[in-house]
């Protein structure tokens, strides 16, 4: 057993759950070469990818007290949603909301070969969905694009008191000062970094908040528009 598969082992600290997040790695391995779905080797999808989701949702999002709905955008093989969501037992609605189709068949792979339910998976960017508003208690999403951005395009799905955690690496400050303008403009009076520290030489800042007021019709933008003001290439 590898030393982050026992950390998991211990921490989630049911056998029946370890086995799922085993099968899922399997799963990965398995799949990585048809997809081309992730650079991590198998020791590292224990440690970067199982563990860390979820250790880091664990410690910011209470799926104890009431079952909450949890979205999660652009999660590529399914971090760090489908770890918390086994780890969590069944007392979570999850909803994945993610772009390349090639993931999407392994997402529903996974879903299928564990026999998750209350699972939806759907192939759409997220700002592009105009069928829901003010919807999840709890969106999370995990080095999918710089902050202004991902408030930005998740600021409509959340219903009021949804709760943002946000993973992000070293550079979140400098990220955090790129989004004055998003957060005036959505309002966001409450969002603080934390750093979380798990023992793997890595820097972990989870950025959290909570959405008081409705978001105005205007947000999100166009993607094209987004990207464009952002100045991604």
């Amino acid at each position: 057993m590898f030393e982050w598969e026992k950390k998991t082992f211990d921490y989630v600290n049911n056998s029946l759950i370890y086995q799922k997040l085993k099968i899922y790695v399997e799963l990965i391995n398995i799949n990585n070469d048809n997809f081309n779905l992730t650079g991590f080797d198998e020791k590292t999808i224990w440690r970067d990818g199982i563990y860390q989701s979820i250790v880091l949702l664990d410690k910011f999002i209470n799926f104890k007290s009431q079952k909450i709905k949890l979205l999660d955008i652009g999660s590529g093989v399914g971090f760090p949603s489908i770890p918390f969501f086994i780890f969590a037992n069944n007392k979570i609605e999850l909803t994945i909301y993610e772009p390349i189709k090639k993931r999407i068949i392994f997402l529903n792979l996974v879903k299928d070969k564990l026999n998750l339910k209350n699972i939806k998976i759907v192939n759409k960017r997220i700002e592009d969905e105009e069928n829901f508003s003010e919807k999840f208690d709890c969106i999370t999403a995990r080095a999918v694009m710089p902050l202004n951005m991902l408030i930005e395009v998740s600021s409509k799905c959340g219903n009021l008191g949804c709760k943002y955690v946000f993973l992000k690496s070293k550079n979140i400050y400098q990220e955090l000062k790129e989004s004055d303008w998003i957060i005036n403009r959505l309002s966001i009076k409450d969002i603080k970094i934390t750093k979380v520290d798990l023992d793997d030489k890595k820097e972990h800042n989870v950025c959290t908040y909570t959405k008081m007021v409705e978001t105005p019709k205007q947000f999100p933008r166009k993607w094209a528009e987004i990207k464009r003001n952002n100045k991604i290439r």
